[in-house]
């Protein structure tokens, strides 16, 4: 039987309207994205790791393999006008720290580091 993988990615900015999710594999367990407006605008960069799934019991036959990413490093984010909203740091999909922010005008927010 063919396997049939399936990815799942947490993000709920994956399923707005209007976005693409550009994929490019870095290796075999991490991923860099893009996720870009429908004007072409990059709203969120950064890099998706492979989440090791414990997958003792299973049978060579399994007709299906999970596969589940998080987010994991440096993230980029930006607003629709192009100006960057936040550089954030995730470990293991939590975000770890906001290490700098902007508002939409792109003046600095100071209530980052």
């Amino acid at each position: 039987m063919k396997s049939i993988i399936l990815t799942i990615v947490f993000f709920t900015t994956l399923f707005a309207k209007g976005q693409d999710t550009l994929r490019r594999m870095i290796n075999s367990n991490t991923i860099e994205q893009t996720i870009v407006s429908n004007n072409g605008q990059i709203l969120e960069q950064g890099k998706l790791k492979l989440l090791p799934i414990n997958r003792t019991g299973m049978r060579d036959n399994n007709s299906s393999i999970l596969e589940a990413f998080y987010r994991d490093g440096k993230w980029v984010e930006y607003y629709q006008n192009g100006n960057k909203k936040r550089v954030v740091i995730y470990e293991k999909g939590l975000i770890k720290k906001v290490r700098r922010s902007w508002k939409e005008n792109g003046a600095r927010d100071k209530t980052t580091h």
